[in-house]
């Protein structure tokens, strides 16, 4: 909200806190990628150098690391990993509640905090992106793979996923959609959102006239999945709505 201060800054944000249970986590950067500012090349990623004493060759290499004549390396990827500061639209709401937030803001939450394949049917483990490139269990496993090919032009350093696989060894079936809970429901934008990015959800809303405001929403998002041929059928055939008064 705007602020009238004249002693101070006007602050110009708010925090946002991604929480987890645990110090094992499963965290998908790859889904919340935002794009570069401009691809570009690097001399320093090249290992290129002028007068430094690893130009020489040392027994067993046949060139210099640091030669001065090595390509440059272009960072080859259009996106990078999300920033810690977000600029977030605020959306017009016409109803009776004065405390709702912006798809935008939950969008990335849900996209990098629930698989976007889904979770083991029987014991819930996100599936993970292949070649490491989802953050499990808290830690990275080889989640860059440098992909170089010296021709005549510069090293290319880019970033690849081939796919999904389990999380967990329970050898299960296809996996199902990841839950989205939300205990303060509000007027559903968490459902809505979670709904078009294919995920489950639970929602939780104390205030009787919200639960039908969200209702209304819920289903009108629906109907607009439908229409567009957005449809996560396992999803939309029955109603999460739980109202706690």
């Amino acid at each position: 909200m705007p602020e009238s201060v004249k002693d101070r800054p006007t602050r110009s944000h708010e925090m946002v806190f991604l929480l987890s249970k645990s110090q094992r986590y499963f965290y998908d950067h790859i889904a919340v990628q935002e794009p570069t500012v401009s691809l570009q090349s690097a001399q320093a990623g090249s290992f290129r150098r002028v007068g430094s004493k690893r130009e020489q060759c040392i027994p067993g290499q046949s060139a210099g690391t640091h030669r001065p004549n090595r390509k440059d390396t272009v960072f080859a990827n259009s996106m990078r990993n999300q920033r810690d500061v977000w600029n977030v639209s605020t959306k017009p709401f016409h109803g009776a509640h004065f405390a709702v937030f912006p798809p935008g803001l939950v969008d990335p939450m849900i996209r990098a905090g629930t698989s976007e394949k889904g979770v083991c049917p029987t014991c819930g483990t996100p599936w993970v992106r292949k070649n490491g490139s989802s953050f499990y269990r808290g830690k990275a496993n080889a989640a860059r793979e440098v992909l170089a090919k010296v021709e005549t032009g510069p090293r290319a350093i880019t970033l690849r996923t081939d796919g999904w696989q389990p999380g967990c060894q329970c050898d299960a079936a296809d996996p199902i959609p990841a839950v989205v809970l939300d205990p303060f429901g509000g007027s559903g934008t968490v459902a809505i959102v979670a709904e078009s990015l294919g995920r489950d959800w639970r929602i939780i809303e104390a205030n009787p006239e919200y639960a039908a405001m969200a209702t209304a929403r819920i289903q009108e998002n629906r109907e607009w999945l439908i229409r567009n041929r957005i449809y996560h059928k396992p999803l939309l055939q029955r109603q999460q709505l739980k109202m706690f008064s």
